[in-house]
Formats: C-alpha cells, structure tokens, sequence
C-alpha cells in the first residue's frame, strides 16, 4: 500500500511542476559493495521526498576488486554506464584484504605492485562511466575497529584516492568523519546533532543513522551534479 501512495504522491509532484516527466527524474547510480549499499540505503531515505531525484542502489555483498567472483565489477560498470546515469558514486574496497593473482602470479596485499594493480583496476571502473560522460564520485572506506585492518584499509583509501585524482573524480574521505578523539567509536553525532549509534557490530558496517550520515557527506559533491542542487539527510 505504501509504494502505491508513494507512485501517486510522485505523479501528484510531477503534475504540478510544467514540463516535468518520469523521464526527467534525474538518476544517481551507486555501485560496489555492502558499504555502498548501504551508502544506496543511506540516500535513498534522505532524497525520497524529492520527486525528481532516483536512487539506483547497485551495491553488491561480498563483491571486491581484487577478485573478480563472486562478482565482476569491470563487466558490470560497462553495461551500467551504457544504460546511463546522472552522477554515479562508487564505494568499495572492505573485502579488497587479499592478494591478487595476475598471470599465474600472487601479487602479496599491500605491496607496491598490488597498489599499482589495485589503482589500474580502480581506473577502468572509472572509465566505463566517464567514456559516457557520467560523472564520478569515489567514496572512501571509513577507519575499522579492528586494528588488524586499519593500515590495510588506509592503504586501500590512499589508492584509491591516487586512481581517482588521476582520473579528476572526487574522492570523499569520511577515515576521520566517525572518529572521536582520533579513536574509533561506535556512537557519534547523528545528521540530527544527537549522539546516536553510527557504527555496525562488525565494526566496518553503519547502523542505519550512520548511512544517513555518510549520505549527507557525499551529497555536498552530488548537488554539484543534480538540478535540484539542496539534497540535505535531515
């Protein structure tokens, strides 16, 4: 019942702005893995009430660069940057901890080659959707709790920032964003100014309040890309 009120309300919208169609909803297309859907979640709740803005959540769990299976990201990019988007957002990189083969060979985790590979990777993603001239926005990993992961996770971030300022694509670092005194921690000012949970058990993950935060801060760079350019999470 409440997906059909939402299409009503929608066409209501739409109706009452001259010239607009369903056509014209202007698309943000997020990919990568479970941080990028729940980054789709995210920014799905904070512009649902804007009738001209689409989420198009692509985020896949488990999926990575450095392998891939279960997924393949480098086949997929392409044939959603030919179905087109407005701006697409990409956030991956929390199941990159591993080697990646090449040619029979085993590139080791966090070596110069391996950041190299990872970084070209990085770039075609990039460039099946700027070859459509679809606009880029790379978001980084977030610091983990455990701390087994974090200077793999901040070599991850720093590769990833390196493809993307080659490329001229907008890399948003939220490492620090959820820390409290240069610590790790599960709670944190919400969107609201409220201290809330912000941080998942696992301690990579958001709770859904934490999404709506990561949302809020990707949104500065999106509204430089969307007609309707006052996107806010409240």
């Amino acid at each position: 019942m409440s997906n059909i009120i939402e299409k009503i309300l929608l066409l209501f919208f739409i109706a009452m702005v001259p010239g607009m169609s369903v056509a014209q909803q202007q698309k943000i297309l997020v990919i990568g893995d479970s941080l990028a859907q729940g980054l789709g979640f995210g920014l799905t709740r904070c512009v649902q009430q804007h009738g001209i803005v689409k989420i198009q959540n692509e985020g896949k769990t488990s999926s990575r660069l450095t392998y891939n299976k279960p997924f393949n990201w480098f086949a997929r990019s392409e044939e959603l940057a030919q179905i087109g988007a407005d701006i697409v957002i990409i956030q991956i990189g929390a199941n990159d901890l591993m080697s990646i083969r090449k040619n029979g060979k085993q590139i080791k985790l966090g070596s110069i080659e391996w950041q190299s590979e990872l970084s070209a990777r990085a770039t075609q993603i990039i460039n099946s959707f700027q070859r459509n001239d679809i606009p880029v926005v790379w978001v980084g990993l977030p610091f983990p709790r455990k701390r087994a992961w974090q200077k793999p996770y901040s070599i991850i971030n720093a590769t990833f920032m390196t493809a993307a300022t080659a490329s001229n694509v907008e890399f948003i670092d939220i490492w620090d964003a959820f820390l409290i005194d240069g610590k790790y921690s599960s709670y944190g000012l919400g969107v609201n100014g409220k201290n809330t949970l912000l941080r998942a058990d696992d301690g990579v993950h958001f709770s859904t309040q934490g999404y709506v935060k990561v949302a809020n801060l990707v949104l500065s760079e999106v509204n430089k890309f969307i007609t309707e350019n006052a996107l806010v999470c409240k």
